[in-house]
């Protein structure tokens, strides 16, 4: 899914550097498809197994928080560098991480603690600009705020699913999805239709490409969520947070130096290479 996201950055990042809200538009058109296809995917499961309260409002909730990532995220790729976007939300593990140690007695070792404060660390240097140029600067900003709000809302959306997934006896992994994702399609799809009235000269045109892979991004993720809010219920929160962005964080550097040749300062190296060994102490 990681990178099937990343294939719209060049496509997005053009659309961003045109007209804000155009780039805007854009970006939910995006999302509003992903989610249409995880919420078609799974609908069918929320008819036939039924649904239950506690999955409404957690489904919602999670409906709610996946908005604001995926707009936020892909806001993010076109505003930054791909690897140093997803590494730094990769670091939001460490509150959902922190919420199951003192909410649930989760395991967490000194060797845990100390991949803790090297992810604090890689955050710093990755995070920390270099050299000030004016265009440059005012898109570190940008991407600044946005990776923020990343960070906070995939922090929040992990710990949505482990409340669910523990405060309930009997979960429903596929209704809670399929209840998400209806709540996260109509969102972005109102809020399109909202920017599209007052960006009246924004004409909609999505390459056939991007359409197929935000169909194939949202069938992923569907089924990752579901798998994802089933572990959440069985595998302790300090190691399966940290062994799934563990993968995340170092496919990132790959798929960003493969794709779109992207050069790091040398701060920003040293900063990916100690949140690769923060998250590989992290899991274990």
């Amino acid at each position: 899914m990681l990178c099937l996201l990343a294939t719209t950055k060049v496509t997005l990042q053009s659309r961003f550097s045109k007209n804000d809200n155009g780039g805007l538009i854009y970006n939910l058109l995006y999302n509003s498809i992903v989610f249409f296809a995880v919420a078609l995917s799974f609908t069918p499961f929320l008819i036939i197994k039924g649904i239950d309260t506690p999955t409404v409002i957690s489904g919602i909730i999670m409906g709610v928080l996946s908005t604001v990532f995926q707009i936020f995220y892909v806001c993010a790729f076109s505003t930054g560098k791909m690897a140093l976007t997803v590494i730094i939300c990769d670091f939001s593990m460490i509150v959902p991480m922190a919420f199951s140690y003192f909410t649930y007695h989760e395991d967490f070792s000194i060797i845990n603690l100390c991949g803790t404060a090297l992810a604090l660390l890689a955050f710093v240097l990755c995070a920390v600009n270099g050299k000030k140029e004016t265009q440059k600067e005012k898109n570190y900003l940008r991407w600044l705020a946005f990776i923020s709000v990343v960070f906070l809302s995939n922090s929040f959306i992990s710990i949505n699913q482990k409340v669910y997934s523990m405060e309930n006896e009997v979960t429903n992994p596929f209704g809670f999805v399929a209840v998400a994702y209806i709540t996260a399609f109509i969102l972005s799809a109102l809020l399109m239709a909202f920017l599209k009235g007052k960006e009246k000269n924004v004409t909609l045109t999505v390459p056939k490409g991007v359409i197929i892979s935000a169909v194939l991004a949202g069938i992923c993720l569907g089924v990752f969520q579901c798998i994802n809010t089933y572990a959440n219920g069985i595998i302790d929160g300090t190691l399966l947070y940290s062994t799934y962005n563990c993968g995340c964080s170092v496919l990132s550097i790959i798929v960003g130096r493969a794709l779109f040749k992207e050069k790091l300062s040398k701060r920003q190296y040293m900063g990916a290479a100690v949140g690769v060994a923060a998250i590989l102490l992290l899991c274990l």
